[in-house]
């Protein structure tokens, strides 16, 4: 059962060697996505059917929970980590997220 459960836990959380790298950035309320040809998009997604597609997550404030349940991905932004998300849409669909779970980086005493 180990075996079984990390070969999924490996295949989820690699992504293909030739994907498609589309840099996702978590600031304060919102996700900006920038996509290899320049292109920005602000709290959707366009990525192309068919083809893998590697998303890397970065935060510039605060924890960010990123998810999209239509393919089964949530991940954690964390300021100063790069979180790695891989993911191969197999049909068309506007991907459409919003910035959850906000964490303020310190506590209030």
């Amino acid at each position: 059962m180990f075996v079984w459960g990390s070969l999924i836990y490996f295949r989820v959380y690699t992504p293909p060697a030739n994907a498609m790298n589309i840099y996702v950035v978590g600031k304060q309320w919102m996700w900006k996505a920038e996509h290899p040809g320049g292109q920005h998009e602000i709290n959707s997604l366009h990525v192309p059917v068919g083809r893998a597609v590697q998303l890397t997550l970065i935060s510039q404030d605060v924890f960010h929970s990123f998810s999209i349940p239509a393919f089964r991905v949530k991940r954690e932004a964390i300021p100063g980590d790069i979180q790695p998300c891989g993911l191969r849409p197999r049909r068309r669909a506007r991907i459409i997220f919003s910035a959850r779970n906000i964490v303020a980086p310190t506590t209030r005493p």
